[in-house]
């Protein structure tokens, strides 16, 4: 398979091109992004082509599928554009800034018939899936609450710009606690009835780590024995 990387940033740089490079059966094609340096650090490194236009990928017929690793504010336009091109599309997290723009991809995979994931990456950790196989087997008997932390503080002036602002970056809670909640459906095996949820910021609006301002999210499944509650830990 002939694979495409749409944004070539930092976590496609050091995760997704030197992955792509190696991955048995695929075989990277081509990369895209806007910005001159990126473009020229993604070329250094594979030596593939590297579009300034996303589209002009997309154009290519010899791409079969797309690794969407672009800012999140440009997740749910860019995939859209890749399953309207007939590409299947591995798209970072979140699949997009608001529940309106991850309808749009839903239905135009769903439109055009290719397959589209969401990089939910943890699920394939072999830990986890243990985790998940013996809450299944109920070693630890009836899960009844759970409580998760986001333990990933990042100095406000080591952010790019777009990761600062919920309307580029989704904030601290679709942009990092996307992880633990989806975790939480797949471990749980169940799905989210009602959310209820709380945040406030100082110096960006992705809540800095020496800030005591709150950020927490509380979750009541559809089974009425799960509830979760995820918070920052700052």
């Amino acid at each position: 398979m002939r694979i495409g990387v749409l944004g070539c940033g930092v976590i496609a740089y050091w995760a997704h091109l030197r992955v792509l490079r190696r991955m048995p059966g695929a075989t990277l094609a081509a990369a895209a992004d806007p910005d001159p340096a990126a473009r020229a650090s993604a070329m250094c490194l594979t030596g593939v082509p590297v579009h300034e236009r996303a589209e002009d990928l997309l154009g290519r017929s010899d791409i079969d599928a797309v690794v969407i690793c672009a800012p999140t504010q440009f997740h749910a336009e860019l995939a859209v554009a890749a399953a309207d091109a007939g590409k299947h599309f591995y798209l970072e997290k979140p699949i997009a800034t608001d529940a309106a723009g991850a309808r749009r991809v839903v239905d135009a995979a769903a439109a055009a018939g290719v397959i589209g994931a969401i990089g939910f990456n943890r699920r394939l950790h072999p830990l986890y899936q243990q985790a998940r196989d013996l809450l299944a087997a109920g070693r630890i008997g009836r899960v009844r609450a759970v409580q998760t932390a986001l333990c990933e503080p990042l100095p406000a002036e080591t952010m790019p710009g777009w990761r600062r602002q919920r309307a580029s970056g989704g904030g601290v809670l679709l942009d990092l606690a996307s992880h633990h909640l989806d975790l939480l459906r797949w471990f749980l095996r169940d799905e989210v009835e009602t959310v209820a949820a709380s945040l406030g910021s100082q110096v960006t609006e992705q809540e800095p780590p020496n800030s005591r301002s709150p950020c927490g999210a509380a979750l009541r499944f559809r089974a009425s024995s799960h509830s979760a509650q995820a918070s920052r830990i700052t």
